[in-house]
């Protein structure tokens, strides 16, 4: 059964942090430009404290994702397991799977990090964050799986 790098969770608590500080440098402005209107101002600080207390139930829901955040290769079907306070399981048939690639966002290149994108015909998962060779070793595994069962790959 894989896990998921320790570092993942700075990662998630970064790219939450980066979508905050938007919201709230985007309240500080309209705070201070039009303070003279009570009802502006009373959105603005809403906006600010919200920004903060969401960031906060975030991180605390990151620290259980990484908890629960597990995936295991099986020999016809890959499972994922990940949540926070709910947990969600996936199982993917491997002969389902149409494209595998492996990505690496601003964040995780801070990190080194990478994430394996899986797509179904209906569906698409993803598995992050991986170091380079367990991200290299599970794009070959699957992508071995789909050669021996006959699926033309081009890369």
């Amino acid at each position: 059964m894989g896990k998921v790098n320790k570092k993942s969770v700075a990662i998630w608590n970064l790219e939450t942090l980066s979508i905050v500080l938007i919201f709230e440098l985007v309240a500080s402005f309209c705070f201070y430009f039009f303070n003279e209107y009570d009802f502006i101002k009373k959105l603005c600080l809403l906006v600010i404290i919200g920004g903060l207390l969401y960031f906060l139930w975030d991180c605390v829901q990151n620290s259980l994702l990484y908890r629960w955040y597990k995936y295991t290769l099986n020999d016809d079907s890959l499972f994922i397991r990940k949540g926070g306070f709910s947990v969600s399981e996936t199982m993917i048939p491997l002969k389902r799977i149409q494209h595998v690639h492996v990505e690496q966002t601003f964040f995780s290149r801070l990190f080194n990090l990478y994430q394996v994108g899986i797509f179904t015909a209906g569906d698409s998962h993803s598995i992050g964050f991986l170091d380079k060779k367990e991200a290299s070793e599970l794009k070959e595994a699957l992508l071995d799986y789909l050669v021996s069962i006959g699926v033309d790959i081009d890369e």
